[in-house]
């Protein structure tokens, strides 16, 4: 399977950036939790290099804890200050608040030694698509300011939102690279629903998530289906996903298994943390891709 996404929408949201950063103090960078790797766009490094950054791992809640800490020390190490959120929770704003406080702090304190006046910090939100920037945003200005959509792709063109007086938001549309050459990254980031669903075969996506799964955490699939696990060997996703079928009452005509609509489900269940917490990257595993 291999997997490729890049609409022509993300070309100009790429050339808007570029067009704003000039005006930005610091640029702070949404990635998935559960792929820390996967879900930063390496085009990045180089397009925000000498710009303040904070990394924050959203949807910490739907990844391993202890793994998340290691990736939040690893994004230190590399000079990044790093924190974890989840934009659903009401404390997130306080929390985010005041770590760009102290990460803008000896910018704002030298610029309010120097001219006695307390600047407006105007911070750009980025971050591939679906990794939940927009709920983030919606989360510190304590409203719906940023559109909001469970599909990769919602945010289409950029929104400065006043979240104090002293601090706006840009908010930007989700940007991929040109193309996955790490087709187990690129895994990763259609398991999550980074990848839009209608661009893949969701039914062969389903069977190698299964598999991935069920080579890492061997209990989460019975666990969450009641299905016995199934014996290494060909097919073994397909052989899964139709007991899962089975199990579920997803029937076909002729009582045989629906697997599309249980590749679905099993998708969806994923993304909305059902089957337990999942972090699919170690940190430093692709440090220098």
């Amino acid at each position: 399977m291999n997997i490729q996404w890049y609409p022509g929408h993300m070309t100009k949201a790429r050339r808007m950036i570029e067009e704003k950063l000039p005006v930005v103090d610091i640029v702070m960078e949404v990635v998935d939790a559960r792929a820390p790797q996967a879900s930063r766009n390496p085009a990045f490094d180089d397009l925000f290099a000498g710009k303040e950054r904070v990394v924050i791992l959203n949807k910490a809640d739907l990844a391993e804890k202890e793994a998340t800490r290691a990736w939040m020390a690893w994004y230190r190490e590399h000079g990044w200050y790093a924190m974890e959120a989840v934009a659903t929770q009401s404390r997130t704003r306080k929390e985010v608040m005041a770590f760009v406080e102290r990460a803008m702090r000896p910018r704002l304190q030298a610029v309010l030694e120097k001219k006695g006046v307390r600047k407006v910090t105007r911070a750009m939100m980025v971050g591939i698509p679906n990794v939940g920037k927009s709920a983030l945003i919606n989360c510190l200005a304590g409203g719906g300011s940023a559109k909001v959509g469970n599909q990769p792709g919602v945010t289409r063109g950029a929104q400065l939102i006043r979240i104090t007086p002293y601090l706006e938001l840009l908010d930007t549309p989700g940007i991929l690279w040109p193309r996955f050459d790490d087709q187990g990254l690129a895994r990763h980031l259609a398991y999550t629903g980074a990848v839009k669903d209608q661009v893949m075969d969701t039914e062969e996506l389903a069977c190698l998530f299964l598999e991935e799964v069920e080579a890492r955490w061997p209990e989460a699939v019975s666990r969450r289906y009641g299905v016995p696990a199934s014996a290494p060997g060909p097919q073994r996703g397909y052989r899964m996903l139709e007991a899962i079928a089975r199990k579920r009452g997803i029937l076909a005509g002729g009582g045989l298994p629906d697997c599309e609509r249980a590749a679905a489900m099993v998708l969806t269940e994923y993304r909305a943390g059902k089957l337990g917490p999942m972090t699919w990257e170690c940190a430093g595993e692709y440090d220098g891709r």
